[in-house]
């Protein structure tokens, strides 16, 4: 029904257990669209770690989270020889949902199609004495990107916002700056035994890729992504993730049918949110505090420029205040070897890949 410019092909096994008198469904549904469209996806995760200075723990051991992990591929561009990966944690929960979505967008690229100009991967960091271990190191790294944003021409600006975020670290000299409370994070561990659903929000353009299964427990999961989809090329999705909405439409609870129908009135593109339990295992690495922030009111602010500072590492007299006039959003959970190599002075540090990861364990 209303399935018509959709090839679908659906299967239903049913057995039934003589003993118990139990009857046991499973579906399968093999989702394309006959249409010409740009596969596409954007997404982002909320990983296994809570936000960073925003952690209130539940008392359940499964809680849903508000934050996710981006990881930065680094290569030195001179010599074609790889640096390492960082891992940051970042805060989805701050009020700064422009600044917030803008570089989420240009961390997974899904824009690039548009505008090949939007997106980090194969940008590089500034480069010079500022930037290299020695006498004027500022003990961060800057990457400019290409200077756009996903909005248009205009620089993002949030100033209402940013007050609801502001933080003064006192002593003298020491700037206010927006964002993660950073007196909150170092103390901040998730303990070993504990089990967190992940919720991912992703945009998906036809055709899809996906093949669907109705649970036992009620409601659909992704059994399997196919290749050349929209799915499989995002990046995003994995099998077994558990459908949560289609187009704002709750699925939970669902027989399969409801939800293909949702699938099929959607246009050429469809919104879905979908969870995923994931086991202990994403660890901090014990490194100096390091964070990625934005830039307010200095060049590249509002655009697509973003630092990493390396406030633990750097001299007592600093700290903090290195984080004056700058939105931080996220801090470092694994790569100092990484930011390390960068500050040597061996090459141009370029971003070889990028993108949102689902857990990391280690």
């Amino acid at each position: 029904k209303g399935l018509s410019p959709w090839l679908v092909r659906i299967s239903r096994r049913a057995g039934e257990e003589r003993a118990g008198a139990a009857m046991t469904w499973s579906w399968s549904c093999w989702l394309a669209v006959a249409l010409v469209a740009v596969p596409g996806c954007s997404g982002f995760w909320s990983p296994a770690l809570p936000p960073v200075g925003l952690r209130n723990r539940a008392t359940s051991p499964s809680h849903l989270t508000m934050a996710y992990h981006v990881f930065f591929d680094v290569a030195l561009r001179e010599h074609d020889e790889a640096v390492g990966r960082m891992i940051f944690e970042i805060d989805d929960d701050l009020p700064t949902k422009k600044s917030l979505d803008n570089f989420r967008a240009l961390v997974t690229g899904e824009r690039a199609a548009l505008d090949p100009s939007l997106r980090y991967k194969e940008s590089t960091f500034e480069t010079g004495s500022a930037y290299t271990n020695g006498g004027t190191y500022k003990w961060s790294h800057v990457c400019k990107g290409r200077g756009k944003n996903i909005f248009g021409k205009e620089k993002i600006e949030e100033v209402g916002t940013l007050q609801a975020c502001k933080q003064n670290p006192g002593g003298m000299g020491a700037g206010a700056y927006y964002g993660i409370d950073v007196g909150t994070v170092l103390d901040e561990w998730l303990p070993d035994d504990d089990e967190v659903t992940q919720r991912l929000t992703v945009q998906l353009q036809k055709p899809l890729g996906l093949i669907l299964e109705e649970s036992d427990l009620g409601g659909c999961f992704i059994a399997e992504l196919l290749e050349g989809g929209a799915a499989e090329k995002g990046g995003v999705l994995m099998a077994g993730d558990s459908i949560e909405s289609a187009n704002a439409f709750d699925c939970r609870g669902e027989e399969l049918d409801e939800v293909l129908e949702v699938f099929a009135d959607a246009g050429s593109t469809i919104n879905l949110v979908v969870t995923r339990e994931v086991p202990p295992g994403i660890r901090r690495d014990g490194s100096g505090l390091t964070l990625l922030t934005l830039p307010i009111g200095s060049p590249g602010c509002g655009q697509s420029r973003f630092d990493i500072v390396r406030v633990g590492d750097s001299p007592n007299a600093w700290g903090t205040r290195l984080l004056a006039n700058s939105l931080v959003i996220g801090r470092m959970v694994s790569g100092q070897p990484c930011i390390d190599e960068m500050a040597s002075g061996q090459g141009t540090p370029q971003i070889v890949n990028c993108g949102i990861l689902a857990s990391e364990s280690g």
